[in-house]
């Protein structure tokens, strides 16, 4: 069974978000356009989405748009 958590220094851990669904990026989407597409808060988008960085999304990136959050 996997842990669903990360270490984040001298032994503490926080939940890591559970993804159920990913989406691939396309052209001309942004971190704010496709938490709209799939009614999400942007703050919740950025949860499920921890290592994203929206300068640098790419076509075709896995971003994950439904889950479960910490």
């Amino acid at each position: 069974m996997a842990d669903s958590s990360r270490s984040i220094g001298f032994g503490f851990t926080k939940a890591a978000p559970i993804c159920n669904k990913v989406y691939g990026a396309q052209v001309g989407d942004t971190c704010f356009s496709v938490a709209k597409t799939f009614k999400l808060k942007t703050e919740v988008f950025n949860v499920l989405n921890p290592n994203l960085n929206c300068v640098k999304m790419f076509v075709g990136e896995w971003l994950c748009v439904q889950g479960l959050t910490p």
